[in-house]
């Protein structure tokens, strides 16, 4: 993570109104209201975009009960997000994950 703060849209309507988050505190508090539930037993993939590091894609996916399915949920996480990321508008420059 870099110093500079992230804005992430919250709120109704597209884009939301941005908030800015200076640090991984602000980060993990904020994540439940941008998600609209608490990820419980989750692996969450924020995407973040250039200019200022703005909200891109967001993935959440059980996390898996053993160990040799770790790779493949890291894999499909990563593509997915992409993806996802693509079709909003460019692939994320920095991905912050929440376990």
């Amino acid at each position: 993570m870099t110093d500079e703060p992230i804005a992430l849209p919250f709120g109704d309507g597209p884009g939301g109104r941005p908030i800015t988050m200076r640090g991984p505190a602000d980060m993990a508090e904020a994540l439940p209201y941008l998600l609209g539930f608490f990820p419980d037993d989750s692996i969450v993939a924020v995407g973040l975009q250039p200019p200022g590091l703005h909200q891109g894609g967001v993935i959440r996916l059980d996390i898996p009960e053993s160990a040799e399915e770790w790779p493949a949920a890291a894999e499909e996480t990563a593509s997915l997000l992409v993806r996802l990321s693509e079709r909003q508008d460019r692939r994320p420059v920095q991905v912050l994950l929440y376990l």
